[in-house]
């Protein structure tokens, strides 16, 4: 994973030198809405990790925070505003505001919920990073959101598995069994 992350950071700068200088309105609002959507996703998989404590929240929002320091980067290279507030669920734009609250609102009913809280978020950065591809033929912003795509297409497809196994309360349950039964026989020396 550092290797991926490592190698990314270095195709990053070495495409920055050849970034255009001026960017379009749209560029710009792409940029500024894929931090905060980044940093959305982050946020809530981790509250959503230390709720129900499954795996996948908390490796997805690792991912996350590589995303979110990745649209960084073009925040620094095009010297615009970050517009990431401090604090764990804190946006500038109200409309992400918003939805982080009625997401984790969701995701705190049932675990099933909670993955599709993740199925949601996911698609919502595929359908926006599509569409955020499709308005520019800036090669560095190409670049960040085919990566950042397939990262969502990654994490799309790891929470539909999720989903797939906790669907089923019985195979859930036949699965807390055993892990219940291999934790007691580890704790008793067995």
């Amino acid at each position: 994973m550092k290797k991926i992350i490592t190698i990314s950071l270095i195709v990053l700068i070495s495409l920055s030198i050849f970034a255009a200088g001026v960017l379009t309105k749209e560029e710009e609002e792409g940029i500024l809405l894929m931090r905060e959507e980044e940093k959305l996703a982050r946020d809530v998989y981790t509250y959503l990790f230390d709720l129900w404590g499954i795996d996948v929240f908390a490796n997805i929002s690792d991912s996350e925070q590589t995303h979110t320091d990745t649209v960084e980067y073009l925040i620094e290279l095009y010297d615009l505003e970050d517009p990431v507030l401090p604090g764990v669920g804190k946006f500038s734009d109200p409309a992400l505001q918003e939805l982080y609250n009625s997401l984790i609102e969701k995701g705190s009913e049932l675990l099933l919920s909670a993955i599709e809280v993740g199925i949601a978020i996911e698609e919502l950065d595929i359908k926006d990073l599509e569409e955020l591809i499709s308005q520019t033929d800036n090669p560095t912003i190409i670049r960040v959101y085919e990566n950042l795509l397939a990262g969502s297409e990654n994490h799309l497809e790891a929470f539909n598995s999720q989903y797939s196994i906790y669907q089923n309360p019985d195979d859930v349950q036949d699965n807390n069994q055993m892990q219940n039964n291999n934790v007691n026989n580890e704790n008793s020396g067995k």
